[in-house]
């Protein structure tokens, strides 16, 4: 890449001057600005770099090692996962980068455990951030139709995301795919929104546990943990309860009513365990509505739901 125009790394250089250099990168400097800045400082360490310390950082840095899973896998897991989604899904591929923020400002997730670049963007660390603002930037085409403002936009991804704090244990790795669904609509009274998305989302990853055998995957039990925030729905779950337990031998649901502080999700979060044949459970989902799309429409009356499986564990584990 050739060097930045000299006038504007000059006219930077000159505006952070006689300034505290944190001070004046965080506060005095666009971001655009620090984009062309610190472009130009790794494009000159960049020139600086042989190919020994290349190939040194490639075989060291956990960030670019390749998945230890066979990629049929993947390909077998996805095209089973995408046959099964609800009629009403609609399965989308996701940028490999987001905003800058996408996770921080939109949940209270550290930045520092996000892989920022340089371009004013994020590495995708959760692609629930992302398929929010995607299904906000929906919703805001519908919402002054008059016909089609309860109008709910239901998405669905298999995006690989890295994150840069680290893990431990055999199942845990720096970058991995994840499975997310989500939805999102407006209010539609005593919580229907709500407890049919809820249902729908349940009955989806239930269904797709039992056809994991498929491909080599074998789930002899689920449990689904349910952590309500919100009483109002409490009293309504077991119309979804015992229709799921009815129609699932193998299935149990606890229920929890969670009163400490939340800042994360709101009314009801789930959790999906697995159990392999070695009777060993493992957490493979999370799922909860969240104020996201509130907070991007600046609209009360918008709710959200979201979930995220982990695939790489699935395979790791089982």
């Amino acid at each position: 890449m050739p060097a930045i125009n000299e006038k504007l790394l000059a006219r930077i250089i000159e505006e952070t001057k006689d300034l505290g250099l944190l001070d004046a990168l965080v506060n005095k400097l666009s971001l655009p600005d620090l984009q062309s800045l610190l472009l130009e400082i790794y494009r000159l360490k960049s020139e600086k770099i042989d190919i020994k310390h290349l190939f040194t950082q490639y075989k060291s840095n956990r960030f670019t090692k390749p998945s230890s899973i066979k990629p049929q896998k993947y390909l077998n897991f996805e095209k089973l996962a995408i046959s099964l989604l609800p009629y009403d899904y609609k399965s989308i591929e996701l940028s490999p980068v987001a905003p800058l923020g996408s996770c921080s400002v939109l949940a209270p997730v550290e930045q520092n455990n996000v892989l920022t670049t340089i371009r004013n963007t994020e590495v995708c660390s959760d692609p629930t951030n992302v398929l929010a603002m995607e299904c906000a930037k929906e919703r805001e085409l519908l919402l002054p139709i008059k016909d089609r403002k309860f109008e709910e936009i239901k998405l669905a991804t298999v995006n690989r995301v890295l994150r840069t704090q680290p893990f431990e244990g055999k199942d845990s790795v720096a970058h991995f795919k994840i499975l997310s669904l989500c939805s999102g609509g407006r209010d539609r009274g005593s919580l229907r929104f709500e407890l049919d998305n809820l249902r729908e989302q349940l009955n989806y990853y239930i269904l797709l546990l039992s056809r994991l055998a498929a491909i080599d995957i074998h789930v002899s039990a689920v449990r689904i943990y349910l952590i309500v925030y919100n009483a109002n729905i409490k009293n309504k779950l077991k119309e979804i309860t015992d229709e799921l337990l009815v129609e699932n031998d193998n299935l149990k649901i606890d229920i929890d009513m969670f009163t400490g502080e939340q800042n994360y999700y709101e009314t009801l979060r789930y959790n999906i365990f697995a159990t392999n044949y070695r009777g060993e459970e493992f957490f493979i989902c999370d799922g909860g509505f969240t104020e996201w799309t509130k907070k991007l429409l600046n609209n009360n009356k918008e709710r959200f739901l979201t979930s995220g499986m982990g695939i790489e564990r699935l395979f790791l584990v089982f």
